[in-house]
């Protein structure tokens, strides 16, 4: 029978962005920032599945707004390093899959920690950076694959971490 996933999805989406840096001495810098996040999704289509009787219109509305705050704390050290620390708040808009049976997903949000150090040395032509993260999430998007017939379903995790570290050297061979 005839099989027919069919629809349109428009988006409406706005973001407001504001950022400020102080220097308290020439060592320490203290920076602020926030972004208002607006998104509206209007999707219309339908699921059509001759052979089962299936005719489902999966038309679907939905919005979502945050505030998303960046906080960053910089230390200079004598020898040109960098030290920092830093949180910020993710949002990544959720999703309407039309022409499919599937919920609205709702958008997935961080909470992010990083603290790491640059460095410089050799006369600048060498760099030590070294990072450590833990991102923690709520509403994580993830795909599922159903391991038997290889479908894929998009669904939200209600809370799950991310952590590590990165470690990074490079070295410049000539002055160029």
């Amino acid at each position: 029978g005839n099989y027919w996933q069919n629809g349109d999805v428009d988006v409406e989406a706005y973001g407001l962005f504001v950022q400020g840096r102080y220097s308290f001495t020439d060592a320490f810098a203290l920076t602020l920032g926030a972004r208002y996040n607006y998104e509206k999704r209007e999707g219309s289509g339908s699921f059509i599945f001759d052979a089962l009787g299936v005719n489902v219109p999966t038309d679907r509305e939905k919005s979502w707004d945050k505030v998303t705050p960046k906080v960053l704390l910089e230390y200079k050290t004598a020898n040109d390093g960098l030290a920092y620390l830093q949180f910020t708040q993710g949002f990544k808009s959720g999703v309407i899959n039309i022409g499919s049976l599937n919920e609205v997903i709702d958008p997935e949000y961080v909470d992010a920690y990083e603290v790491g150090y640059k460095m410089p040395f050799a006369g600048d032509r060498a760099s030590l950076r070294t990072a450590a993260f833990y991102y923690d999430y709520s509403n994580q998007q993830f795909i599922n694959v159903d391991p038997g017939t290889a479908a894929q379903t998009l669904l939200n995790i209600p809370k799950s971490r991310i952590m590590g570290a990165e470690l990074e050297f490079s070295y410049r061979l000539n002055n160029m």
